[in-house]
């Protein structure tokens, strides 16, 4: 049976050793705090995974992570880089900004980890993105504007998704894999 769990480890002589510079002594000791959160098995802390019929089940986590904060890093360069191809051409920047939206949602969706479910990965990763530039984008007038952000967030979702589970498929080599089933496939 799995139960919510908190750990906290501490060691008080870890920390005297660091103080004092030890080398030693904290080579061999453990971390002085270690927080772990998850579910709490017989055979010890289980962060990773749920009881088995989540929708969150097959995506790794640590991968959204990975991915969306990649994504980000995209999507600030091109932040940064489309003001100034607009200073040389209007369409030029436009066509920066929107290209390098699309690329930083498939930098995010392709960074899987262990994920067997790429489409949802996918999503994930790049909705994340756009959700860490989103405080960025908000600090410009023109930035505010809700059709645009619905837009881009839609887009985030798209390109996501189809991005993840092309990644994913390309991985594992069938369908299954993608979270695409056939109509005479049973679940």
């Amino acid at each position: 049976m799995l139960a919510p769990a908190f750990r906290l480890d501490y060691s008080v002589a870890g920390t005297a050793a660091a103080m004092n510079r030890d080398v030693h002594a904290v080579r061999r000791l453990r971390p002085c705090a270690v927080i772990r959160f998850g579910t709490s098995t017989k055979g010890g802390m289980d962060m990773t995974s749920s009881s088995g019929n989540g929708w969150l089940d097959g995506v790794d986590m640590a991968a959204v992570v990975r991915g969306s904060s990649r994504g980000f890093t995209v999507l600030v360069l091109g932040g940064l880089a489309a003001p100034a191809a607009a200073t040389v051409s209007g369409a030029l920047g436009a066509l920066i900004l929107t290209g390098s939206a699309a690329a930083a949602f498939v930098v995010a969706a392709l960074r899987q980890g262990t994920t067997t479910s790429g489409g949802l990965h996918g999503v994930l990763a790049a909705v994340g993105a756009y959700l860490l530039v989103l405080p960025l984008v908000l600090l410009a007038q023109a930035g505010r504007d809700p059709a645009q952000i619905s837009m881009t967030l839609a887009a985030a979702v798209v390109v996501g998704f189809v991005a993840g589970a092309a990644g994913t498929r390309r991985r594992f080599g069938h369908s299954e894999s993608a979270g695409v089933r056939s109509v005479g496939e049973r679940a």
